[in-house]
């Protein structure tokens, strides 16, 4: 399915006043339901990088309002596991295992409309005792991942009830 952007234009100014509210009121419903439709963009530069016993995933935010990492043992969504992140750009995944091929997919949602998938990266997940030198992480977006009252910081690591089954 292709989403098309159409053209609302501006209610004339010149229209009988109750005609002229009518449809400047429906103009406004128009936009109010154009702009909840409308799938969140995908994240860009995804990237998933080895770690001692896991793996770390980055990428830089979208317009969405959460991300959901998908993680698998193989190239494929079925049988894979959903991780709720919240607003923030960035995941370890600890799997507590070395030598292991893990994939990532990153979706992303706006309040109730899921958007796309991006992905997937892999990542072998390093020796136990292995130290790394992180890369420079991709850049974040001009989405905060803070509380805008409060100015927390979002929290990136999701508790185990955050992780389902697909």
């Amino acid at each position: 399915m292709t989403l098309q952007k159409i053209q609302i234009r501006e209610v004339p100014k010149n229209i009988d006043g109750g005609l002229y509210k009518f449809l400047v009121d429906m103009r406004n419903s128009v936009l109010r339901m154009s702009a909840s439709v409308v799938p969140p963009g995908a994240v860009t530069n995804l990237t998933a990088t080895g770690k001692a016993g896991g793996a770390i995933i980055e990428f830089t935010r979208s317009d969405a309002d959460s991300y959901t990492i998908i993680r698998n043992t193989s190239k494929s969504l079925d049988g894979s596991t959903q991780i709720e992140i919240g607003n923030s750009n960035r995941y370890v995944d600890d799997v507590g295992a070395s030598s292991q091929t893990i994939y990532y997919w990153v979706r992303t949602k706006k309040g109730a409309i899921e958007g796309y998938t991006a992905g997937p990266v892999s990542a072998i997940t390093l020796g136990l005792a292995t130290e790394i030198t992180p890369g420079e992480p991709p850049p974040g977006s001009g989405y905060p991942a803070r509380n805008v009252e409060t100015e927390q910081v979002e929290p990136g690591r999701p508790s185990s009830s955050d992780y389902k089954k697909v």
